[in-house]
């Protein structure tokens, strides 16, 4: 009898696969889909409506891995190696890296199918086989996902002239909620990177790949935001020496700051805002002279320099200090040196980082929603590929009564890269504030955005935040 089921189950799923194959090659020659979408159908990659798909064959045993390990050290380790040219000892080392990934995810065969088959890619050709790396890793995040693991991966090709190449980042997810967007929840994740190569990503979030993804937050990047930008803006008193746009929005970004933070909190930031703001002054200067030194910091941490730093500098203005480009000055040293942790500092920086935090949800939740209703813009002179996106995106964040002027900031000093972003930019700033960003937002700012979206994009709405949105972001190590 067993034999028998066995024998009709087999017979059900050919005759499945048949009518589905048969109902597809109808819809191409219908509606002319490409051949590898409906191909994409039938491996099981792709549902009818193109959204990527992935379901587990085999007993789901993650809980079995150290996931930290694979994801910050064994995947990363293999990724730089499989990243080098190709020649017979860089492939010897590929080998071995791949060697202990697999020893790390050996007890889930899911993951080690889904591994072995993003490697087969990347060894094929990383250009050539670019969309279907994406998949693998998509497919290896939805299955960590569905497994209820917070880890994630996330990969650009890259060619620098010795061949195409995978650069791989790791994350770890921190938090998990939800905004209203489209009169419907979406789904927003804030992720924290969990390797530390020094892949610099360039955005504070996207809208993720589809398939119930979601929208991904940058909690590393949106930290710079937050200590590089927002926190020097809480000292009145160096407005003056501020550029034309810090200066102009410091006003207005603080009393979005005072009215989310208690008072406690604002003080503890205002208090020890203009240090921080000293300190990258020192560092903007420092960069000044990147062409003539060997000496860089990346990264100024909230509490001070780590100890390797502060050993070096003064030893570097005594190397220097003759030298008519130094890679630092005494006093470059000297405020640099006087960062430290301040007593209630950092839990003010944790819940100014959840504000920064919901700048970018609400943007990336309009995106979410825009993917099911694409806007249009009738009045718009430019319509770039992807800036009606980002101009619906940017006025329903500066809809936010509550983070509206923080978000029109932080757009304003993005914009200066150019593209889609910049070019929305601009067309939101001849509705709301003709000026441009050089000029103090109107007391009005929400109500003008909303009005815009309406003349522009013939709605009005804003995202809103749904319970249980993080207050606190914890700062990284």
């Amino acid at each position: 009898m067993a034999l028998e089921e066995m024998r009709t189950h087999r017979r059900d799923r050919r005759r499945t696969l048949l009518f589905t194959v048969l109902l597809l090659t109808a819809l191409m020659g219908c509606f002319y889909v490409p051949w590898d979408q409906v191909s994409a159908v039938v491996r099981g990659e792709r549902t009818v409506r193109g959204e990527p798909r992935y379901v587990p064959r085999h007993p789901i045993l993650v809980s079995m891995i150290d996931l930290e390990d694979v994801h910050a050290r064994r995947m990363t380790a293999w990724s730089l190696a499989a990243a080098r040219p190709q020649d017979a000892l860089n492939r010897r080392r590929e080998a071995a890296a791949w060697a202990r990934v697999l020893e790390g995810i050996a007890p889930d065969q899911n993951l080690v199918d889904l591994g072995e088959a993003l490697r087969a890619d990347v060894r094929l050709d990383p250009w050539g086989r670019a969309e279907a790396i994406q998949y693998r890793l998509w497919a290896w995040n939805r299955y960590l996902d569905l497994a209820d693991q917070p880890w994630r991966l996330e990969a650009d090709i890259r060619d620098g002239g010795d061949g195409a190449y995978m650069v791989l980042r790791t994350y770890r997810v921190v938090a998990d909620a939800s905004v209203n967007a489209g009169d419907a929840p979406r789904r927003v994740r804030l992720l924290r990177r969990a390797d530390r190569t020094n892949v610099v990503e360039y955005y504070l979030g996207h809208a993720g790949s589809g398939g119930g993804e979601g929208a991904l937050l940058l909690a590393d990047r949106l930290e710079t935001f937050t200590l590089d930008a927002l926190w020097p803006l809480l000292d009145p008193s160096a407005d003056e020496r501020r550029t034309s746009v810090d200066r102009a929005w410091a006003p207005a970004v603080r009393a979005e700051i005072n009215a989310a933070l208690p008072a406690r909190d604002v003080a503890a930031l205002r208090e020890s805002a203009a240090r921080r703001f000293q300190a990258m002054q020192a560092l903007d200067s420092i960069q000044s002279r990147s062409s003539c030194m060997n000496f860089r910091i990346w990264r100024l941490p909230w509490d001070g320099l780590p100890s390797r730093f502060r050993e070096a500098l003064p030893q570097l203005v005594a190397r220097d200090a003759a030298l008519p480009c130094p890679s630092v000055t005494a006093e470059e040293a000297a405020v640099l040196l006087s960062i430290r942790a301040e007593p209630g500092v950092e839990s003010a920086l944790e819940k100014l980082l959840a504000i920064a935090t919901q700048i970018t949800a609400l943007h990336e939740a309009r995106h979410l929603a825009d993917r099911e209703i694409p806007p249009t813009c009738a009045d718009c002179v430019v319509d770039t590929k992807g800036m009606v996106d980002e101009l619906s995106a940017y006025l329903a964040t500066f809809s936010s009564d509550t983070v509206g002027n923080i978000a029109f900031y932080q757009a304003c000093r993005g914009a200066r890269g150019g593209g889609a972003h910049a070019t929305a930019v601009a067309l939101a700033s001849r509705a709301i504030l003709p000026g441009g960003c050089a000029n103090p937002p109107p007391p009005d700012l929400a109500e003008r955005a909303q009005q815009a979206q309406q003349q522009l994009l013939n709605r009005s709405s804003a995202p809103a935040l749904l319970p249980g949105f993080p207050q606190k972001v914890a700062l990284s190590d």
